[in-house]
């Protein structure tokens, strides 16, 4: 955060979020909110449509909106308000293809932003759940060749990872690849559980083409859990997906 309350991302520079979103203003909430961090990144899938991936990741803190409602209630009701999507009807939009830019908002801003696109939106609803919990492991080398690449900001880099999908039940061994073209790829293969996946047929092969690396060798290093929210739109082109609770 710049010292005008401005967010730098590097090449991008998101302006002052104060002044508006929309026709709205969020003039009236960023004073009680500025310490309330949050991170989201838009990403742009580059093959079909062009979909827009955009996630908000924030701080899981218990602050009043407005003086009325804390904001984790006011999300949750914003939410409820708008028409569901199940996973079977977004399967056109899996962006395993995109672009991805990363931005720091509010809580407060994050209310604002659901406010503007409830009525445009559908929200994802797995098992009558639209807040769905995720479990995640990341794997790098002993030397955390993966976690440097990233540190250093190569354009060129790549991540390996076991994510489950509580609500589903579903778990993958996920590798992640970006260029120096911004394009992020990423390819998986369904496996039991977040600790038995190494003899899964193909794991190996998976990692070796994705990053040259052979997963035998790889370590978990990072575990974290969130939850996310899932939004689309109503012409099935755009994504929406909010992490937050870290």
């Amino acid at each position: 955060l710049g010292k005008d309350r401005s967010v730098n991302n590097g090449e991008r520079h998101l302006e002052q979020t104060c002044n508006g979103l929309g026709q709205k203003s969020l003039a009236g909430t960023c004073s009680t909110y500025q310490n309330d961090i949050a991170l989201f990144y838009v990403n742009i899938v580059l093959a079909g449509l062009g979909n827009a991936f955009v996630v908000i990741i924030y701080r899981n803190r218990k602050i009043s909106f407005g003086c009325v409602l804390p904001n984790h209630i006011v999300i949750k009701e914003l939410l409820d308000s708008m028409a569901p999507i199940t996973l079977e009807e977004m399967t056109g939009i899996k962006l395993m293809n995109r672009l991805d830019t990363k931005y720091v908002a509010s809580k407060a801003q994050l209310v604002q932003l659901l406010k503007l696109v409830q009525d445009k939106y559908y929200v994802q609803e797995t098992l009558e759940r639209r807040i769905i919990p995720y479990l995640t492991t990341y794997y790098d080398t002993d030397d955390h060749l993966m976690y440097m690449m990233h540190h250093n900001k190569r354009a060129r880099r790549m991540k390996v990872r076991v994510r489950t999908y509580v609500a589903s039940e579903l778990t993958f061994l996920e590798v992640k690849n970006k260029n120096n073209h911004a394009r992020t790829k990423k390819k998986r293969i369904e496996v039991p559980s977040q600790d038995d996946f190494r003899g899964v047929e193909g794991a190996h092969e998976l990692v070796q083409r994705k990053t040259g690396l052979d997963l035998d060798k790889l370590n978990a290093v990072v575990r974290n859990q969130f939850e996310r929210v899932t939004l689309v739109n109503k012409g099935k082109t755009v994504r929406l997906t909010i992490d937050f609770n870290i």
